[in-house]
């Protein structure tokens, strides 16, 4: 009788080893595996598997000869994933926004040959019954937080929002800062994975809650992204009690946080590392305020990137705004000076097909700084057919979101360069952080 083998529960960072046995020698078989996220929207792929002279499928060892991804790859079933059409809003995000529970993934075995979901779809409507079709099922729980991890809501008690997620085990450990871009939610999906591999991490807030601004662009009569909101969070966990913050504290960012990262790193003296992934030098949308400073803001034309699916080309470079010696106009009172942080290592990561944000040019001209300055630790990453969000590994490439089931927009990549770019950069990261701010051994 055909079976499934492999592990029921990982971490959606690890590989994971799929074998079928049981089935006829030498006969075409399809897996198909499907999973639903929280948004509603299901997710599907397809491989196509000749099983060997002893009846069996291994993923991992042979190749897939059709379907969503071709060749030899264990972990193709996941990251190929495409939207169903079943969907009733196409181009929802896949995001898991609720990670105390697990991301259910089905693999099914069929015994006809299935390239795409419509052929499957084509094959439900025909035939009265799919059972005779599916030899086998298993239900595989992909977790984004360990086993005994301590998930703790931080709700404005601290003067802080969003949630911090410390690693089982008696500690102390490293600590990280995980933030994300303009959408006014608490993400915490890499927060969560990252307390997994031994950091306490908090997913930090920064837009939509109490005495915080609603959003972006800022009218700064009405509310101000200050400085002093994240050296709290940064004190937060130098003070705790499950923290080792003897190297200081990590921040990890993408998209817009990332100019936040760097005024951090310039102005807050225990962050001591900074992951920069796709992402602006300078801010955008409102001014940066801390004590009696203002790091002014980039002018970008926001209602063009509101109307439009790609918003790169909305977004001046900044070879616009800053000479070849990285000096502007005084009266902007905007200055780049988060190089001469010595003491602060620094890995910044671009897509070179990022169609969100213009972020390699930003990327060379931080190389362009940090040469200049002679820092002694910094990495630049640079990954060819890569969109803007660069996520987790094994996960799917987001090429086209909604936002609020609106706005249509463009991050660019292409499947098969991003997704490898996603697995590389992560182990990339995790080694950044665990050389510069623990002894963290990395999971892989």
């Amino acid at each position: 009788m055909p079976e499934i083998h492999c592990s029921e529960n990982s971490m959606c960072d690890e590989k994971i080893t799929i074998t079928v046995t049981g089935l006829k020698p030498s006969k075409v078989y399809t897996i198909n595996a499907s999973t639903k996220i929280e948004n509603g929207a299901k997710w599907v792929s397809f491989a196509q598997y000749k099983a060997n002279e002893n009846g069996c499928i291994d993923v991992s060892n042979q190749e897939s000869i059709g379907g969503s991804y071709l060749g030899v790859d264990s972990m193709g079933l996941f990251w190929s994933m495409k939207q169903s059409k079943t969907n009733k809003w196409p181009h929802k995000r896949f995001a898991k926004m609720d990670v105390t529970i697990p991301l259910e993934v089905t693999v099914c075995v069929y015994n006809i040959v299935l390239a795409t979901e419509s052929e499957l779809l084509q094959v439900k409507e025909n035939a009265e019954d799919i059972q005779p079709f599916e030899v086998a099922r298993k239900l595989i729980n992909r977790w984004y937080i360990a086993k005994d991890t301590k998930r703790i809501p931080l709700r404005g008690e601290n003067g802080l929002w969003g949630c911090m997620f410390i690693p089982p085990g008696k500690g102390p450990f490293p600590s990280v800062i995980a933030m994300f871009g303009v959408y006014p939610v608490t993400t915490e999906f890499k927060a969560a994975l990252l307390s997994s591999h031994g950091f306490v991490t908090i997913a930090l807030r920064f837009l939509g809650e109490k005495g915080l601004p609603e959003v972006l662009p800022i009218d700064p009569q009405i509310g101000q992204i200050r400085l002093e909101y994240f050296e709290k969070a940064v004190d937060f966990l130098v003070n705790h009690p499950s923290v080792d913050a003897s190297r200081g504290v990590g921040v990890i960012t993408i998209s817009y946080s990332t100019c936040i990262s760097l005024a951090m790193a310039e102005f807050i003296d225990k962050v001591k590392a900074v992951v920069w992934i796709n992402g602006l030098l300078q801010p955008t949308l409102c001014d940066i305020f801390y004590k009696d400073k203002v790091l002014k803001h980039m002018e970008i034309d926001v209602y063009g990137a509101l109307k439009n699916t790609y918003c790169r080309k909305y977004i001046h470079n900044m070879e616009s705004e800053i000479n070849a010696k990285g000096e502007r106009a005084t009266k902007s009172g905007f200055r780049l000076n988060f190089q001469n942080r010595f003491d602060v290592a620094y890995m910044f990561v671009s897509g070179l097909d990022d169609k969100n944000s213009p972020s390699e040019h930003y990327l060379n001209y931080a190389e362009m700084l940090l040469k200049e300055a002679k820092h002694p630790n910094y990495h630049i990453y640079r990954y060819p057919g890569t969109g803007h969000l660069l996520e987790l590994p094994y996960g799917v490439h987001n090429e086209l979101t909604t936002m609020k089931g609106e706005q249509l927009l463009g991050w660019g990549g292409t499947a098969i360069p991003h997704c490898r770019s996603q697995e590389d950069t992560w182990l990339r990261q995790i080694t950044f952080l665990r050389e510069n701010i623990g002894s963290v051994k990395a999971k892989f």
